[in-house]
C-alpha cells in the first residue's frame, strides 16, 4: 500500500478497489482513511512483595 494511508472501496459492492478503478468510477467510490497501527505497550509489571 502507498504512503498516503487511504483505501478505495466500491460503494456498490463494498469491496476494496485499486486507484485506477477509483479514478475510472469516481461516483461509486468511497475513499477511506486508514489509521496507523497502534503501538503495542508492554503488559503491566505484577506487584510483588
Amino acid at each position: 500500500m502507498s504512503n498516503d494511508q487511504h483505501r478505495n472501496r466500491s460503494a456498490i459492492t463494498g469491496r476494496f478497489i485499486n486507484d485506477a478503478a477509483a479514478a475510472r468510477w469516481p461516483k461509486t467510490t468511497v475513499v477511506e482513511t486508514v489509521k496507523p497501527p497502534a503501538k503495542s505497550t508492554p503488559p503491566p509489571k505484577p506487584k510483588g512483595k
